[in-house]
């Protein structure tokens, strides 16, 4: 979730601008895409669908289907709670580089900003939290999924 934060300058407080985004201020690039083809926490990834097409060809003979079709259902509705979280993410940077910019233009209100910032900086924080929460479920399925094709030897080797 790194690309959703807003650059901040030497002082790590205030917002880099940019006259090219919509939003008025610089953010961090995506991931590459190598890491974003293995990473399956990123909004942006190839590797959960690789995961669904891996669910899709498992023969019956390794797993039942019901065991299967509710796999995918995970790997589904944990891929949208990872997308919501993500966006959600770009939001609260986006406040809290707004605040932060409040505080350079307006000293007189500093105080009842600063309280703005921590809040949104806890909420950060939080999503961040749930995301790395989403994270864990996912690895935890994909571990089972490869423990159940590894026990049935459709895997050759023990290496997602």
């Amino acid at each position: 979730m790194k690309h959703e934060k807003v650059q901040r300058s030497n002082n790590g407080i205030d917002p880099l601008p940019c006259s090219l985004s919509g939003e008025g201020f610089k953010r961090f690039q995506y991931c590459s895409n190598a890491i974003r083809s293995k990473r399956l926490g990123c909004a942006h990834t190839t590797a959960r669908i690789r995961m669904l097409q891996i669910l899709d060809d498992l023969p019956t003979r390794v797993a039942p289907e019901k065991q299967i079709e509710q796999w995918k259902s995970i790997v589904q509705e944990l891929e949208q709670s990872i997308i919501d979280v993500d966006r959600k993410k770009s939001d609260a940077e986006l406040a809290h580089a707004i605040q932060s910019a409040e505080i350079q233009r307006e000293a007189t209100k500093k105080s009842e900003i600063q309280g703005k910032l921590a809040n949104t900086a806890a909420h950060i924080a939080e999503l961040i939290k749930t995301h790395n929460h989403y994270l864990d479920k996912l690895e935890r399925l994909r571990n089972e999924v490869l423990d159940t094709l590894s026990h049935n030897k459709v895997l050759k080797t023990n290496k997602p």
